[in-house]
């Protein structure tokens, strides 16, 4: 799709920025996410700044990925310029044992184990997938790890289906570095280090039901984030003397802290009809989020030794401590028009009550 374009400007394979059509998606707070990321239903922009970690999807899971063009009230928040859908495996759609062993340069390891299958009603599937490396620049290890199992029933009309995923992963991403630096050795970095260790727990459990062309879905969930990240940054202090060199010096290295806890529920019911000969396909839903998140960042005095390697000559000073709370809640109709055997027209309509509130908790600034 010449029109996607993927960009690794965190310098990790795993924390990639997404575009599509100049609308992006990204794992960098602070961005501007134009994608809106669905994973079985549930949206993964997270709570706190809508961005994407994408090494806590567990691509050894994924079944189908579908990318849904142009703006959509159907997807919810985010889905300006698109929407991608992720659709996992299940022990029904993918039976069978199936294993993988990669290696290269650099350090790359990579592992993968999935089964799956079905017995009369059940079905149930558990994969597991590892990966490391040590990064092509200096001091840039990264592990990934990453679980996922799913058990489903189904019956005449309906099935019922939960799946967990879990991920605890370190990755670092060095920044950019002068050219000089670059010139006298390629795979310097300017400092270090840059670390993310994001953990996550993800749990849903969803229903389905049919019955002739009348359709009923719900879901609900609940995702457990944690995300440290410690970086390496200095800043040059030209001291209480301008024009003496004795107290000139480099601090600081920025901590921080994010903690989301995140929950959902949502309900579909479709229908197909027929109206004037025209086949028309109803749908009406509406769902309700509640994410939580307690956000820390801290800086400490640090000393930059001859490897470029920032460490911590001083205590942490916490520099922003602040709780936000999202709450959403929406209701939405769509229709779609089977104009012929390729073509078709949506109809649709969304309403959104978005509240979001940021709360200082440091007491310095209560605004």
């Amino acid at each position: 799709f010449s029109a996607v374009h993927a960009a690794s400007s965190q310098s990790n394979p795993f924390q990639l920025d997404l575009a599509f059509r100049g609308v992006g998606v990204s794992p960098l707070l602070g961005a501007a996410n134009g994608l809106a990321v669905l994973v079985d239903g549930v949206r993964v922009n997270e709570s706190f700044g809508d961005v994407v970690l994408w090494d806590l999807v567990p691509t050894f899971a994924v079944e189908t990925v579908q990318l849904v063009p142009g703006a959509s009230p159907a997807f919810g928040p985010n889905a300006l310029g698109g929407s991608l859908l992720v659709r996992s495996r299940t022990g029904r759609t993918s039976p069978g044992v199936s294993a993988a062993l990669g290696g290269g340069s650099f350090g790359r390891e990579r592992a993968e184990v999935a089964a799956g299958g079905a017995h009369g009603a059940f079905d149930g599937f558990l994969g597991a997938g590892y990966a490391a490396e040590d990064g092509w620049r200096d001091r840039s290890p990264t592990q990934v790890q990453q679980l996922h199992a799913q058990g489903g029933w189904s019956g005449e009309s309906a099935r019922v289906e939960a799946s967990h995923t879990r991920a605890a992963n370190r990755l670092a991403g060095n920044g950019l570095a002068p050219e000089a630096l670059l010139a006298a050795e390629r795979d310097a970095v300017y400092t270090w280090p840059d670390v993310s260790r994001p953990e996550l727990d993800f749990t849903r459990l969803a229903f389905e039901w049919r019955s002739g062309a009348v359709e009923f879905d719900a879901l609900a969930y609940r995702r457990r984030l944690d995300l440290v990240t410690e970086n390496g940054d200095v800043e040059f202090d030209d001291g209480d003397t301008p024009a003496d060199l004795a107290d000139d010096g480099y601090d600081a290295e920025l901590r921080g802290t994010t903690r989301s806890r995140t929950h959902g529920v949502a309900l579909q019911a479709a229908v197909d009809a027929t109206l004037g000969g025209v086949r028309h396909r109803f749908a009406f839903g509406g769902s309700l989020d509640r994410g939580r998140t307690s956000f820390l960042q801290s800086e400490a005095e640090g000393a930059l030794g001859d490897d470029r390697g920032v460490r911590r000559d001083g205590e942490f000073e916490v520099e922003t401590d602040l709780r936000s709370t999202a709450d959403y809640a929406a209701l939405y109709a769509t229709d779609t028009i089977v104009l012929g055997p390729r073509a078709q027209a949506s109809l649709a309509l969304r309403w959104n009550d978005a509240r979001i509130r940021l709360a200082d908790r440091t007491g310095l600034e209560p605004d």
